[in-house]
């Protein structure tokens, strides 16, 4: 309960602070162009607190903070009295409109680069990407990756932390393969592999999406305590649940996470006698594994592999300092760190958006309100410069999101605003406020989805 509460307070603080960011890039703008604004609120229905400044302008926080709007004064929805007519929104220029609308999402990037600023000024804590297992039979694996492995770059892209190594190879899903570099730590020798991409599902629930490369950093242990479960699976079938502890196999006590991973694929449709403790209790479960066929390498060839459905806890290494680099940056290379962020972060997420329209990406990788919410409470729990980047990261792509095309966001604005350019008159109302319908169904559709996965995933 109070993971609960505290995630949720981290969400609306967070929530509120980009809407608040975003709501004002157009306040401020519209200023600027002499644009009347009626009202700046954050949030939806019942006023909790308002007030007026000396300009008119009423300011408000509202109860349902969801959300916030800026009323310009308009004479498409308004009456407006003829000495405040040089003052509608509608009637500034195309140029002024358009810089705006284009200001929300603006704000949404500067603020995302002034957070990475202070979080590489103040110091971003890091571990080196350093492997300390390998999953059997895995990705990695057949790549040629092994233990005491560092991943030194990522197409021809350096990545001297784990973060940096993560980025680089989301921006890779879609790809078939993607040439990386390792070095061995003892002796230092550099040599090349080829990560065959085409079998990474990133659509399951583990805590790390390099360990469905088969990749464990040395930054999490594997327990014994299963974390999760999937529906329908052979786990679920065998009554195992979420918290049991495995103890034993077939008799035998459980001396890894990785071994019995192994021993479950290699025996499809065999089953395995399971000694757990639950809530304090010993019990004793048969499991019957299912069975997958998997891709070998680039040949083409499939395997016959065992799976049972579950993940265990993944937990932070006890002696992490060791493995542990602090990048902290003068206000010049802080500066220039940021903008880089801010540029990958953005190319990640239209890369991600773009797959995720032409099918490349399935539509379960949407994450919603309740994602969002255990990775405000998560960062937050980590320290102020991890909440920084996510409020970063979450900055970027709600700006981003603003962009798309839809009638209903601002890039359905700057859309028709384009076409009023290339038109010489504007849309018909009747046109866009269909458009507007068609927009909010479109939107409440993949809210619908995003929930969905979220309630699937947690």
């Amino acid at each position: 309960m109070i993971d609960l509460l505290w995630n949720m307070l981290t969400f609306i603080i967070s929530l509120t602070t980009l809407v608040a960011v975003h709501e004002f890039g157009h306040f401020w703008v519209a200023r600027r162009c002499g644009v009347y604004v009626e009202r700046f609120s954050i949030g939806f229905g019942k006023r909790l607190w308002s007030t007026k400044d000396a300009k008119g302008t009423e300011y408000i926080i509202a109860l349902i903070p969801l959300g916030g709007y800026v009323k310009m004064l308009d004479e498409r929805i308004q009456t407006v009295p003829l000495h405040l007519k040089n003052q509608a929104f509608n009637n500034k220029t195309i140029l002024q409109r358009t810089a705006i609308i284009s200001a929300g999402p603006l704000a949404n990037f500067l603020f995302a680069l002034l957070a990475w600023l202070c979080a590489f000024m103040i110091g971003v804590r890091d571990v080196r990407s350093l492997i300390i297992d390998v999953i059997p039979n895995s990705i990695a694996e057949k790549s040629g990756m092994i233990i005491g492995m560092e991943l030194k770059s990522v197409d021809g892209v350096k990545t001297p932390c784990w973060n940096s190594a993560r980025l680089e190879l989301l921006k890779k899903v879609g790809q078939q393969q993607v040439p990386v570099e390792v070095v061995m730590t003892k002796s230092g020798q550099l040599e090349k592999k080829i990560l065959d991409l085409r079998d990474w599902d990133l659509g399951n629930n583990s805590q790390d999406q390099l360990f469905n490369l088969g990749i464990m950093p040395c930054c999490y242990q594997f327990t014994p305590v299963l974390s999760h479960i999937a529906p329908n699976s052979p786990a679920e079938k065998a009554g195992l649940r979420i918290g049991d502890k495995i103890v034993r196999v077939n008799h035998d006590l459980l001396d890894s996470w990785l071994s019995f991973l192994t021993l479950i694929r290699k025996n499809p449709n065999q089953s395995l006698i399971l000694e757990i403790e639950r809530q304090g209790a010993p019990v004793t479960l048969t499991l019957k594994l299912g069975e997958k066929w998997v891709n070998i390498g680039r040949s083409g060839n499939r395997i016959q592999e065992g799976f049972a459905g579950i993940m265990p806890e993944m937990l932070p290494l006890k002696d992490i300092e060791r493995y542990e680099v602090t990048c902290r940056y003068n206000l010049y290379l802080a500066f220039s760190h940021a903008a880089q962020k801010v540029w990958e972060t953005i190319s990640l997420t239209v890369s991600a958006l773009t797959k995720l329209i032409l099918g490349k990406i399935p539509l379960n990788y949407l994450g919603g309100p309740i994602s969002i919410a255990i990775g405000a409470g998560a960062s937050a729990n980590n320290g102020f410069v991890y909440y920084l980047i996510f409020l970063a990261l979450i900055s970027i792509n709600l700006g981003i999101v603003n962009l798309l095309p839809l009638p209903i966001l601002d890039g359905g604005h700057l859309l028709f605003l384009a076409m009023e350019k290339c038109r010489g008159r504007p849309i018909s109302e009747k046109i866009q406020n269909l458009s507007y319908r068609i927009g909010l169904i479109f939107l409440l559709l993949l809210i619908v989805i995003a929930l969905y996965n979220d309630f699937s995933r947690f």
